[in-house]
């Protein structure tokens, strides 16, 4: 078993790095908007909604709470791959026709990180500076330091790209039905999904973390 587990990861890692090339990516990025009520199995389509769910994490610098965080560590402009750290947790996506279910064990996210602290590294905050302890950044004695932190946001609108499959609705009362007259379900998108927000970076201004 263990060289089927090794060839699944394999696998999953070559998918996420071509569903992330350019041309790949703009492609995903070009398909038409469906109503989450309309999204059909098993066909790659594209649901934009506002995201919500029942369990929360809570971004490393900013404290903000969301369904996806990435940090990402610059020195003197140069971006450390091996610093970056990431999570995510399932989510719901919510348009005016319905909802969706979101599983993010092998999605890709291209969410932009946001600048939260550029500094030389004799002035780093008490929060970075915990944070570069905490992941072992290597931080030199003169160097321009820089820390950008990406989210998926509760109530942040977000597109949804990728396959899903369709299961009876939990949220819907039992005597409602869906497309001639069978039981209302709800699309889980699982299969070669990308979680989408593209957009230029921006300064967040500092703000105290509770």
């Amino acid at each position: 078993m263990g060289w089927f587990l090794g060839m699944f990861v394999a696998l999953a890692a070559l998918l996420s790095y071509r569903l992330l090339r350019p041309n790949a990516l703009k492609r995903l990025q070009a398909t038409s908007v469906s109503n989450i009520s309309e999204v059909v199995e098993h066909e790659v389509c594209k649901v934009r909604g506002t995201v919500s769910s029942t369990g929360l994490l809570r971004a490393p610098y900013t404290n903000r709470p969301c369904v996806y965080y990435r940090l990402e560590f610059f020195q003197n402009g140069v971006f450390l791959t091996d610093s970056a750290v990431q999570r995510q947790c399932d989510f719901q996506i919510e348009d005016e026709s319905g909802v969706a279910e979101v599983r993010v064990e092998s999605a890709v996210f291209n969410v932009v990180c946001d600048y939260v602290e550029m500094e030389r590294a004799s002035r780093l905050s008490p929060r970075a500076l915990e944070l570069a302890k905490e992941h072992k950044w290597p931080i030199e004695d003169i160097a321009q330091v820089s820390i950008r932190e990406g989210i998926v946001a509760l109530d942040e609108p977000i597109d949804v790209i990728g396959q899903c499959v369709r299961i009876p609705s939990k949220q819907i009362h039992s005597e409602e039905r869906g497309y001639r007259g069978l039981p209302a379900t709800t699309p889980i998108f699982s299969s070669n999904v990308v979680v989408d927000n593209d957009r230029e970076p921006i300064w967040l201004e500092p703000q105290t973390n509770a």
